[in-house]
């Protein structure tokens, strides 16, 4: 963390307590539960809200930028508000499937492979919680740990959840999700949803105003969006190579119709227009917020 501060940098952390899920993964295993529910049995709520408290603790003393990615749970988020109330700036990000699944989805039987994730889903509670975090301040990214896997080699995992390749499809469907639940049904206003999507996140990660905002001299990253666009979430129809999606059959108000990067049409209608090749090195600044 010094040597990180000294060069004005940032320090992510998926915040865990490996030591404390571990012994709960063995316990399981020795016990013969070996179920997906066992995966987020040996995951609670402690073993975040504790590793997330200790890093923002270590970040203060060193004085080094903190950002805590997939936050989850309440627990962990009463952390970063303490570390506020020093003062402190500790960055947090969740994700979308934290805001809008929960762990009943772990009584599926093998089904629940599809949400093994870490951390996984938490409890109603925490998505109540996580979207007042959001209109507080306290998270300012919204972000997806698109990790897919089929679902043939989640059944690696088939006779013991520790062995479930942890993630799921998720990148495809972020704005859209989050302006249909977020905007639509009144749980942030527009204003909100692009900064936690896309201001925010430039600012942090260094690489405002080049990219975050709609400005001369920025570049012509824009997505053109239709709010008033219904249409079912699926597998059968995502671009994602996965074949499964973590909302299928979700009616969702809102959708991506184009997608302009630097200036160029990238995505029109659902179809690709840029191919490999086109990316550019960015090289970032120190953060802005």
């Amino acid at each position: 963390m010094y040597e990180v501060k000294k060069y004005g940098g940032l320090v992510s952390v998926h915040a865990t307590n490996g030591y404390m899920i571990d012994y709960l993964v063995a316990k399981h295993r020795a016990e013969g539960k070996l179920s997906p529910l066992y995966h987020y049995l040996s995951q609670p709520e402690i073993t975040e809200a504790e590793a997330t408290g200790r890093f923002a603790d270590i970040a203060y003393y060193t004085g080094v930028n903190a950002y805590v990615v997939h936050l989850t749970c309440e627990g962990a988020l009463n952390r970063i508000k303490y570390a506020a109330a020093r003062n402190q700036k500790v960055f947090a990000e969740t994700c979308p499937q934290y805001l809008l699944l929960d762990a009943s989805l772990y009584e599926k039987g093998f089904e629940s492979a599809k949400w093994v994730m870490s951390p996984p889903l938490r409890e109603k509670k925490d998505r109540e919680v996580l979207w007042a975090g959001i209109n507080q301040g306290f998270i300012q990214v919204v972000a997806t740990d698109h990790c897919p896997f089929k679902l043939e080699q989640k059944k690696m995992g088939e006779n013991d959840f520790s062995k479930i390749p942890n993630g799921m499809p998720g990148i495809e469907n972020r704005l859209e999700l989050l302006f249909s639940e977020g905007v639509v049904k009144g749980r942030i206003d527009v204003n909100k949803f692009v900064e936690i999507t896309s201001t925010n996140a430039a600012k942090i990660f260094g690489i405002y105003p080049e990219k975050g905002t709609i400005a001369i001299g920025s570049d012509a990253d824009i997505v053109i969006f239709a709010p008033d666009e219904k249409h079912i979430i699926s597998a059968k129809t995502h671009h994602m190579n996965c074949d499964y999606s973590g909302f299928e059959g979700w009616q969702i108000t809102g959708k991506c119709k184009t997608v302009l990067l630097r200036g160029k049409v990238a995505v029109d209608n659902n179809k690709a227009f840029i191919g490999k090749g086109f990316g550019r090195y960015f090289k970032r600044d120190v953060l802005m917020c």
